[in-house]
Protein backbone atom coordinates (compact mmCIF):
# COMPACT_ATOMS: atom_id res chain seq x y z
CA UNK A 1 0.00 0.00 0.00
CA UNK A 2 1.07 3.58 -0.63
CA UNK A 3 0.12 6.72 1.32
CA UNK A 4 1.05 10.30 2.06
CA UNK A 5 0.78 12.10 5.41
CA UNK A 6 -0.62 15.59 5.94
CA UNK A 7 2.21 18.03 6.65
CA UNK A 8 4.89 15.90 4.97
CA UNK A 9 6.33 15.78 1.44
CA UNK A 10 7.02 12.01 1.51
CA UNK A 11 5.16 9.12 -0.08
CA UNK A 12 5.41 5.94 1.95
CA UNK A 13 4.74 2.28 1.29
CA UNK A 14 4.29 -0.92 3.31
CA UNK A 15 2.95 -4.43 2.96
CA UNK A 16 -0.80 -4.74 3.45
CA UNK A 17 -0.23 -6.10 6.98
CA UNK A 18 1.64 -2.86 7.85
CA UNK A 19 5.12 -4.38 8.01
CA UNK A 20 8.15 -3.10 6.14
CA UNK A 21 6.96 0.51 6.22
CA UNK A 22 9.41 2.79 4.45
CA UNK A 23 9.66 6.20 2.80
CA UNK A 24 9.40 5.58 -0.93
CA UNK A 25 10.24 9.09 -2.13
CA UNK A 26 10.11 12.76 -1.22
CA UNK A 27 8.31 15.18 -3.53
CA UNK A 28 10.79 17.97 -4.28
CA UNK A 29 8.16 20.45 -5.55
CA UNK A 30 7.81 21.90 -2.04
CA UNK A 31 4.19 20.73 -1.79
CA UNK A 32 2.62 17.70 -0.12
CA UNK A 33 1.73 14.77 -2.41
CA UNK A 34 -2.01 13.96 -2.38
CA UNK A 35 -4.42 11.94 -4.49
CA UNK A 36 -2.10 8.96 -4.99
CA UNK A 37 -2.95 6.69 -7.91
CA UNK A 38 -1.10 3.47 -8.69
CA UNK A 39 -1.15 2.10 -12.23
CA UNK A 40 -0.20 -1.55 -12.42
CA UNK A 41 1.31 -3.07 -15.52
CA UNK A 42 0.17 -6.68 -15.20
CA UNK A 43 2.77 -7.89 -17.68
CA UNK A 44 5.78 -5.91 -16.49
CA UNK A 45 5.98 -4.82 -12.82
CA UNK A 46 9.02 -2.65 -13.64
CA UNK A 47 6.70 -0.38 -15.67
CA UNK A 48 4.10 0.09 -12.90
CA UNK A 49 3.91 3.72 -11.81
CA UNK A 50 2.58 5.84 -8.98
CA UNK A 51 1.05 9.23 -9.83
CA UNK A 52 0.15 12.07 -7.46
CA UNK A 53 -0.98 15.67 -7.29
CA UNK A 54 0.63 18.15 -4.97
CA UNK A 55 -1.26 20.22 -2.37
CA UNK A 56 -1.12 23.12 -4.80
CA UNK A 57 -3.36 20.80 -6.83
CA UNK A 58 -2.15 21.58 -10.31
CA UNK A 59 1.16 19.77 -10.62
CA UNK A 60 0.87 16.10 -11.52
CA UNK A 61 3.97 13.96 -10.94
CA UNK A 62 4.92 10.30 -11.35
CA UNK A 63 7.57 7.75 -10.49
CA UNK A 64 8.10 4.03 -10.80
CA UNK A 65 6.58 2.14 -7.85
CA UNK A 66 10.07 1.65 -6.40
CA UNK A 67 10.36 5.47 -6.05
CA UNK A 68 12.85 5.97 -8.89
CA UNK A 69 12.38 8.01 -12.04
CA UNK A 70 10.41 10.94 -10.59
CA UNK A 71 9.00 13.14 -13.33
CA UNK A 72 6.57 16.05 -13.54
CA UNK A 73 3.95 14.82 -15.98
CA UNK A 74 1.87 17.93 -16.47
CA UNK A 75 0.51 21.10 -14.96
CA UNK A 76 -3.25 20.50 -14.76
CA UNK A 77 -5.66 23.22 -15.90
CA UNK A 78 -7.55 23.08 -12.59
CA UNK A 79 -6.86 22.24 -8.94
CA UNK A 80 -7.37 18.50 -8.43
CA UNK A 81 -7.87 16.53 -5.20
CA UNK A 82 -8.17 12.84 -6.11
CA UNK A 83 -7.76 10.66 -9.16
CA UNK A 84 -8.31 7.22 -10.62
CA UNK A 85 -6.41 5.50 -13.41
CA UNK A 86 -8.13 3.65 -16.25
CA UNK A 87 -5.39 1.26 -17.45
CA UNK A 88 -7.35 0.06 -20.45
CA UNK A 89 -7.47 3.65 -21.68
CA UNK A 90 -4.09 4.84 -20.30
CA UNK A 91 -5.98 7.82 -18.91
CA UNK A 92 -6.63 9.47 -15.57
CA UNK A 93 -9.85 10.86 -14.25
CA UNK A 94 -9.37 13.51 -11.55
CA UNK A 95 -11.74 15.60 -9.43
CA UNK A 96 -11.42 18.94 -7.72
CA UNK A 97 -13.90 21.69 -6.97
CA UNK A 98 -16.62 21.57 -9.62
CA UNK A 99 -14.63 19.68 -12.24
CA UNK A 100 -13.92 16.20 -13.48
CA UNK A 101 -10.81 16.23 -15.67
CA UNK A 102 -9.59 13.51 -18.01
CA UNK A 103 -5.88 13.37 -18.88
CA UNK A 104 -3.69 10.97 -20.80
CA UNK A 105 -1.12 9.09 -18.68
CA UNK A 106 1.75 10.65 -20.63
CA UNK A 107 0.42 14.16 -19.93
CA UNK A 108 -0.06 14.98 -23.61
CA UNK A 109 -3.77 15.82 -23.41
CA UNK A 110 -6.37 16.98 -20.91
CA UNK A 111 -10.09 17.76 -21.12
CA UNK A 112 -13.08 18.34 -18.85
CA UNK A 113 -16.29 16.37 -18.36
CA UNK A 114 -19.72 17.77 -17.56
CA UNK A 115 -20.10 16.87 -13.86
CA UNK A 116 -22.53 19.45 -12.40
CA UNK A 117 -20.89 18.99 -8.98
CA UNK A 118 -20.15 21.82 -6.56
CA UNK A 119 -17.41 20.35 -4.32
CA UNK A 120 -16.11 17.10 -5.75
CA UNK A 121 -13.71 15.41 -3.31
CA UNK A 122 -13.23 11.82 -4.56
CA UNK A 123 -14.00 9.40 -7.39
CA UNK A 124 -13.84 5.73 -8.32
CA UNK A 125 -14.83 3.60 -11.28
CA UNK A 126 -18.28 2.02 -11.34
CA UNK A 127 -18.63 -0.71 -13.93
CA UNK A 128 -16.95 -0.52 -17.29
CA UNK A 129 -18.01 2.96 -18.39
CA UNK A 130 -19.06 4.94 -15.33
CA UNK A 131 -17.58 7.00 -12.50
CA UNK A 132 -18.74 7.54 -8.94
CA UNK A 133 -18.17 11.08 -7.64
CA UNK A 134 -18.37 12.30 -4.06
CA UNK A 135 -19.89 15.81 -3.77
CA UNK A 136 -19.55 17.12 -0.20
CA UNK A 137 -21.52 20.34 -0.73
CA UNK A 138 -24.64 18.76 -2.23
CA UNK A 139 -24.29 15.69 0.07
CA UNK A 140 -24.44 13.37 -2.94
CA UNK A 141 -22.69 10.45 -4.50
CA UNK A 142 -23.10 10.88 -8.23
CA UNK A 143 -22.94 8.13 -10.85
CA UNK A 144 -21.76 9.56 -14.16
CA UNK A 145 -20.90 7.95 -17.49
CA UNK A 146 -17.25 8.49 -18.42
CA UNK A 147 -18.35 10.70 -21.32
CA UNK A 148 -20.11 13.06 -18.86
CA UNK A 149 -23.73 12.08 -19.61
CA UNK A 150 -26.53 10.28 -17.76
CA UNK A 151 -26.17 11.55 -14.23
CA UNK A 152 -27.73 9.50 -11.36
CA UNK A 153 -27.58 10.53 -7.69
CA UNK A 154 -27.33 8.46 -4.51
CA UNK A 155 -27.86 10.43 -1.33
CA UNK A 156 -28.25 9.70 2.36
CA UNK A 157 -28.32 13.33 3.43
CA UNK A 158 -24.88 12.97 5.00
CA UNK A 159 -21.67 14.67 3.84
CA UNK A 160 -19.68 12.15 1.75
CA UNK A 161 -15.90 12.15 1.62
CA UNK A 162 -13.73 9.37 0.24
CA UNK A 163 -15.45 6.56 -1.61
CA UNK A 164 -14.72 3.17 -3.14
CA UNK A 165 -16.62 0.68 -5.26
CA UNK A 166 -16.23 -3.07 -4.67
CA UNK A 167 -17.00 -4.74 -8.01
CA UNK A 168 -17.14 -8.20 -6.38
CA UNK A 169 -19.94 -7.36 -3.94
CA UNK A 170 -21.47 -4.47 -5.87
CA UNK A 171 -21.21 -2.27 -2.74
CA UNK A 172 -20.34 1.40 -2.71
CA UNK A 173 -18.44 2.46 0.42
CA UNK A 174 -18.52 6.13 1.38
CA UNK A 175 -16.92 7.98 4.27
CA UNK A 176 -19.69 9.93 6.04
CA UNK A 177 -17.85 13.09 7.13
CA UNK A 178 -20.71 14.48 9.23
CA UNK A 179 -21.01 11.36 11.41
CA UNK A 180 -17.46 9.87 11.17
CA UNK A 181 -18.56 6.49 9.83
CA UNK A 182 -18.54 4.39 6.67
CA UNK A 183 -21.81 4.00 4.76
CA UNK A 184 -22.76 1.29 2.27
CA UNK A 185 -24.96 1.83 -0.77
Amino acid sequence: MYWSVTGDTAIRRARLDGTESTTLLTDTSGFQPVGLVVSRDGLDASRSRIYWWNTGGQLWSASLTDGSGITQVRAMAATMRRGAFAPEESQFYAVGGTEVRLASADGASESGLNSAGTNLVDLDFFGSDQLLLSDSTNNEIVQLRRNGTERLVFSSGATPGGLAYDATSGQIYSCNLSEDRIELF
